[in-house]
């Protein structure tokens, strides 16, 4: 039995009720078997609950079965939920392009056709590409991690502003901000970057970063492991800073809020903080930030003021 179907089954399972302590166990241990199950799982849930929406699985799936159904019953419920699941990840598979975005302050995970998972960071834009022969996605703009599947005859390739990242089974992250370098983190395997005029490349391991200001050359640098951690913040909502600038911080900040977060003063915009934040709370950043500074803080309607 192949993933996507083993996958189909277990979302179809799950939509039908709750899971018995045992089930529980068999899905969990399936998940962590492969990188890809997780992917494939998350997919068909998607592609399930898009059914739903749609009410053309209403009758084959109920959130909780009735008292007195039989086991016969619902095992034909799954069955007809699994057929939904596996008609929705075929017409997935050959969908020739798809777009994803998220929000401002939105962290969400966009399960891909392949297996692959990526999570897109606020105000995030990716338009998916995928041809028998490799897999595309173009960063539009912001942020994302690739959760990439094994399929070594298939590249999984990002690009970004001219910029290509390769990877075959592998975790990364890609960001893209408008004024700034490319900033390229690996987290698992190995990734190569093609970059520049005319075309060079590099490869990058896991634990290492680089950034890209064309048409200068890539700089890369190997992180500590709390380093990759702090980068990798975001996906709890948070921000973690490390001796940046309070200038450079309600710049990050403006990313996640539409509250501003106003410092006029240079001496006060070049004071550098530490420690970690929620990412959509700049009034709360601004209060500690005031509080441990000796700074006084302006609240507004849509934005917030430290002076001296």
């Amino acid at each position: 039995m192949d993933i996507n179907t083993t996958a189909a089954q277990w979302a179809a399972r799950v939509d039908a009720g709750p899971l018995q302590a045992e089930e529980s166990a068999e899905l969990e241990n399936w998940l962590a078997a492969h990188p890809q199950h997780l992917g494939a799982f998350a997919r068909a849930r998607a592609v399930l609950a898009h059914f739903d929406d749609q009410r053309l699985a209403a009758s084959a799936a109920a959130t909780v079965a009735p008292r007195g159904v039989t086991r016969r019953w619902l095992g034909a419920s799954i069955a007809a939920a699994t057929l939904c699941v596996a008609i929705g990840l075929s017409l997935w598979r050959i969908a020739p392009s798809e777009q994803f975005s998220s929000g401002t302050g939105e962290v969400k995970l966009v399960p891909l056709a392949d297996g692959s998972t990526v999570s897109l960071n606020t105000r995030t834009q990716i338009d998916v590409r995928f041809t028998e022969q490799q897999r595309t996605v173009d960063l539009e703009s912001g942020e994302a991690l690739f959760r990439v599947a094994h399929a070594p005859e298939r590249a999984f390739v990002v690009t970004v502003d001219g910029t290509q990242v390769k990877a075959v089974g592998t975790a990364f992250v890609v960001r893209r901000m408008a004024g700034q370098a490319i900033e390229i983190l690996v987290i698992e395997g190995t990734v190569e970057v093609q970059y520049g005029t005319p075309r060079q490349q590099a490869l990058l391991k896991a634990a290492s970063s680089a950034t890209f200001s064309p048409p200068d050359v890539l700089r890369t640098a190997l992180l500590a492991q709390e380093a990759v951690e702090r980068r990798l913040a975001w996906r709890e909502g948070m921000i973690a800073f490390n001796g940046e600038t309070l200038r450079e911080a309600a710049q990050e900040f403006a990313r996640y809020s539409n509250v501003n977060i106003l410092i006029e003063d240079a001496a006060v915009a070049s004071r550098t903080v530490t420690g970690l934040f929620a990412a959509r709370d700049p009034i709360g950043f601004a209060e500690a930030i005031a509080l441990s500074m000796d700074l006084h803080v302006e609240v507004y309607e849509d934005s917030v003021r430290l002076t001296p």
